[in-house]
Order: structure tokens, then C-alpha cells, then sequence
């Protein structure tokens, strides 16, 4: 159970009811909302942080060292449909074709924008050749698209990276300035606990005995007048400097003097 929640349950009804009391709570409340979103927006930025990294050009469909071309010229696996088998029997994601994956992809095909990778997108693999246009005409144009496309959606993707970044420093400065409060708060409820204790041990001790009330709260006595008045000195605490406690009798030290010998 967290500290604030174990003191606001010895608290009785009263107490808790605190306006002090009830905006900690209302603060506690909202830093586990806080730090939530800044483990999601950190997990996101991991995530495209890694689908900005450079491609190596060893063929991730062949096995380790052997495939020294690029995924999308493979010659043993030419097709999205003998790729789609391959990428299952490895074990990768069909959406970034990569293992080990700890959150959700998001990654999406560039051609149809439907949740699976190009290179397994089977528009893609079949589309149909103009015959009026020659076929060196045509892969010229095709590469000139396929490179516009990608390099639209990595600027798409270091825009996201960008924005998670500003968000993650905005939830950063907001969990500073709720930790800062609600450690005002905590000292402002520390003080006036103090004050409650330094009232009960007053009246628990009696207007007779500021001997013992100086000792048990480690004050000095500033002065007692004729009436019977003991102040004490202590710090300052929100604006008060010292406070008095009405002695119906006369102090012990009064006593002492008048008491035959």
C-alpha cells in the first residue's frame, strides 16, 4: 500500500475529509495517469526509433549469411506468397518482419496501406504491365514511385518520432510540478500535525505544569506573567511565531517559591 494511502487510513472521518488531504489524493491519482502515458509514449518512441534504422542488405527470408542480396530481390523467394510462408516459418512479424516483438506493430504496407508488410502484399507482387510502355520505360518509373513512397513514409514516421518526443518532454515537466505540490502539501499536513501534538501535549500535561510541557515538546519558556500566562518560543510556522496557553493557577515555579519549608 503506497505511504500517502497508509496515513490517510489511520485518519478518522473528520480528518480525512481535509481539503489539504483531498487534493493529495486528487494529485496521487493523477501522477499514476501521468507516468502511464509517459511508459506508453517512451514504448512508442522505442518503436519508431526502430523502424527509422537503417536496413542491412543481407535477406532477412534466407538463412543467417547466406542471403547477401536485399529482401525484395530474392531469388529463392520471389514472390509475397513464398515470402509469407518463409516469414511464418521464421517467426516474423508479417507486418515488419522482424522477431522478438514486445507491444503491437503499427507498421503497414506502403502500397495498399493494409496491415502487412510490402513486401508480402500480393497487389503489389501482381500488378499489371502496360504493353504500350517498354519495359525498361516502365521499371524506371516504377522505381522513381516505390522511392517517393518510401521516403514519404519515413518523413511521416520522423514526424510521429518528433511529436511522441515533445509529448514525453511535456509529461516529464508535468511530473515535476505534481511532485513539487504535492510535496508542499505533504509539508503543509507534516505542520499541522505538529501543531495538533503541540496542543495535546498542553492539555494532556495541564495548566500546572509548564515545566513538563517545555521538556516533553523541547521549548523554552519565554516568560510567565501574574495572571498566570506561560508562552513559549518555538519557529515560525505558517505566520504564527509563538502561542499561549490560559493557567487558571500559578506556574510551578511560583508554587515551589510559596510552598512552606
Amino acid at each position: 500500500m503506497p505511504v500517502l494511502a497508509k496515513i490517510v487510513e489511520e485518519m478518522d472521518v473528520e480528518q480525512r475529509q481535509s481539503p489539504i488531504v483531498q487534493a493529495l489524493m486528487a494529485i496521487d491519482t493523477k501522477l499514476d495517469t501521468i507516468l502511464n502515458l509517459f511508459a506508453a509514449l517512451d514504448a512508442r518512441q522505442h518503436r519508431l526509433e526502430a523502424a527509422n534504422q537503417p536496413r542491412t542488405s543481407s535477406c532477412v527470408f534466407c538463412p543467417e549469411g547466406e542471403g547477401s542480396h536485399p529482401s525484395g530481390r530474392c531469388p529463392k523467394y520471389p514472390d509475397p506468397v513464398s515470402r509469407a510462408v518463409q516469414a511464418s516459418r521464421l517467426g516474423l512479424c508479417d507486418r515488419c518482419l522482424r522477431k522478438s516483438h514486445d507491444e503491437p506493430c503499427d507498421t503497414s504496407c506502403n502500397h495498399c496501406r493494409k496491415p502487412h508488410n510490402t513486401l508480402l502484399c500480393p497487389i503489389r507482387g501482381f500488378r499489371h504491365t502496360p504493353k504500350h510502355l517498354p519495359q525498361k520505360e516502365e521499371n524506371s518509373k516504377k522505381g522513381y514511385s516505390e522511392g517517393v513512397s518510401t521516403s514519404g513514409n519515413k518523413t511521416k514516421q520522423l514526424d510521429e518520432l518528433y511529436n511522441a518526443a515533445d509529448l514525453i518532454s511535456g509529461g516529464i515537466e508535468l511530473i515535476r510540478e505534481s511532485r513539487d505540490a504535492l510535496q508542499i502539501l505533504v509539508d503543509k499536513l507534516d505542520k499541522q500535525f505538529d501543531d495538533l501534538n503541540v496542543k495535546d501535549t498542553i492539555s494532556h500535561k495541564g495548566p500546572r505544569k509548564p515545566k513538563e510541557i517545555s521538556s516533553a515538546l523541547n521549548l523554552s519558556v519565554a516568560n510567565t506573567d501574574s495572571v498566570g500566562i506561560t508562552r513559549y518560543h518555538r519557529d515560525r510556522i505558517d505566520g504564527v511565531s509563538n502561542f499561549s496557553q490560559e493557567q487558571k493557577r500559578k506556574p510551578d515555579d511560583e508554587l515551589e517559591s510559596e510552598s512552606p519549608q
